[in-house]
């Protein structure tokens, strides 16, 4: 028993600490990751405009994400602010010059997330499971999976989405237990189901099949008058509770909707590269191998063993097709299995799910496929840890050229170099947000002397400059009054990085990687001598 116990907390100790290796990743760069610019940026702006209330398109999606973000925030500043002599104007200043340490709250609220996740799955598999083994060989294959330690390690929405899930999921599962058993808390577990579902479709639109738990239970109880008419009553007040979140946000929401069927509609858009249906199930279908092979190897191994609880399977293979389908009618824009990856992050808890409701007997090649998942893990805690191609590039140019007055001309967008007041000021109206003004207002960065030009800047020509010249691009140019001085590069045939390329077991060439981002060149003009 000492033994189970004593291995147990390793186990969950390496999980805890391996939710936070790497969330420094990519730092100072700020754009290499989606979704987090809106809830450091929109925070801050909604603070400096004295409101709650996120500006109309700071915050598209993440409602709630942004509402805890905004609470965390005020926590943070409160404990910031003594050391700026209680001067707000200071730490504002030093926030737009150093924002990662906001960044990095953002990271660490998702690493907390994921604590709670651990536990909800943790307590649903104890109530299936005596076997400790076959527990936390199942906690481990979901947990150091290479797509879900991905998403753990970031601010992005879907943390929190896919935790409002997971717990609306258990109360469910709770709510159809209860049933069996006969244990008092019936209406408690259905209301909370059903809050929760509710509040994670307030978070992002594409988890209106959250709300498949309603017609569930309504299935389940149709013999129980009185309690489908609490589950009515129960939806009734859930919504009025969603509709509200939405109010609070909803120009940028129904932008959000809109767009989905606009701008991505292949024919109110004009895009000719998206999948009908039968090619959108086909590419997720691929996606949900590569990505949980170790998952789908589990249920084929346990497939000869008896489903102990068809309840629990059946409710946990409807919230899988379910969400299969969703995907496949409405993000039929991921046309290959390198992009959008991050759409199938819920599927590895449903595979979870499914396996729980098995009579599962411990194997020894669980073992196997136990440390083949956590050697991909700790690759990925790896590459999430050391510097990307886009801080090499950064750090190179602060090293080498900080101090001289050159012309930089940056072309990758993903590499935020300093700039300073003349740089800012060529920043277009539309990207020249609050950073940019202090920038322009406080003349901050007056230490770092380039000249940079970006996609952010305004068309200017710089060519007839006489001062040197650098071009950093993500491509290997041909001009010939130019010459490559440094690069920074894979030997690989694409590139890897959080939101691209990286989550397939079948990859060969992620164990040829030196690091993440694309490749990096930089290049010199070749001065000419005047005759």
């Amino acid at each position: 028993m000492n033994s189970k116990l004593s291995c147990e907390k390793i186990i969950f100790g390496f999980l805890i600490l391996s939710f936070f290796i790497g969330i420094w990743h990519a730092f100072p760069m700020f754009n290499v990751i989606g979704d987090e610019m809106y809830y450091v940026g929109g925070v801050l702006r909604a603070m400096e405009h004295h409101t709650i209330i996120p500006a109309h398109g700071d915050v598209p999606y993440g409602t709630l994400t942004f509402i805890l973000n905004y609470i965390l925030t005020v926590f943070y500043l409160i404990i910031l602010v003594p050391f700026f002599k209680f001067k707000i104007i200071l730490l504002k200043l030093f926030l737009v010059k150093y924002p990662t340490i906001m960044y990095l709250s953002r990271r660490v609220l998702s690493s907390v997330l994921a604590i709670v996740m651990l536990f909800v799955i943790n307590r649903l598999l104890e109530k299936e499971f005596q076997d400790t083994k076959v527990r936390l060989y199942l906690l481990i294959l979901l947990f150091t999976n290479i797509i879900t330690t991905l998403i753990l390690h970031t601010g992005k929405m879907w943390v929190l989405s896919v935790l409002l899930i997971i717990i609306s999921f258990y109360y469910l599962y709770q709510t159809l237990e209860e049933k069996e058993h006969n244990v008092g808390s019936l209406e408690k577990s259905a209301f909370l189901s059903i809050l929760f579902s509710f509040l994670a479709l307030s978070n992002f639109p594409l988890n209106f099949y959250s709300l498949i738990n309603i017609p569930i239970m309504i299935s389940v109880f149709r013999k129980k008058r009185e309690f489908i008419v609490k589950i009515v009553k129960y939806t009734v007040v859930c919504s009025i509770i969603f509709i509200g979140l939405t109010l609070y946000n909803f120009s940028s929401i129904r932008d959000q909707i809109i767009s989905i069927f606009t701008l991505y509609h292949p024919i109110t858009s004009g895009l000719t590269k998206n999948l009908n249906f039968f090619q959108a199930f086909y590419i997720y279908f691929i996606k949900t191998i590569i990505l949980f092979p170790l998952l789908l190897l589990t249920w084929f191994i346990v497939l000869k063993d008896e489903i102990k609880n068809k309840r629990l399977f059946y409710i946990s293979g409807i919230y899988f097709l379910s969400y299969f389908f969703l995907i496949t009618l409405v993000a039929n824009w991921s046309t290959d299995i390198k992009t959008d990856l991050r759409y199938l992050f819920p599927f590895g808890f449903f595979l979870i799910f499914i396996l729980s409701s098995y009579d599962i007997k411990f194997r020894k090649i669980f073992y196997a496929l136990g440390f083949i998942s956590i050697f991909f893990q700790i690759l990925i805690l790896y590459y999430l840890s050391i510097p990307t191609t886009y801080n090499q590039a950064y750090n190179w140019i602060n090293n080498n050229l900080s101090t001289k007055e050159v012309i930089i001309v940056n072309k990758v967008a993903e590499l935020q170099l300093i700039k300073n007041n003349s740089s800012s000021n060529i920043t277009k109206d539309q990207s020249c947000a609050t950073k940019c003004q202090n920038i322009i207002n406080f003349d901050l960065n007056s230490e770092f002397k380039p000249f940079v030009v970006d996609l952010l800047s305004e068309d200017i020509d710089v060519s007839n400059q006489k001062v040197d010249m650098y071009y950093i691009s993500e491509t290997k140019l041909t001009d010939p009054s130019i010459e490559m001085i440094e690069s920074f590069d894979n030997p690989t045939k694409y590139y890897h990085s959080v939101e691209y390329n990286i989550g397939s077991y079948f990859d060969l060439e992620l164990f040829k990687l030196k690091n993440f981002g694309k490749n990096i060149y930089i290049y010199k003009k070749i001065k000419t001598e005047n005759k």
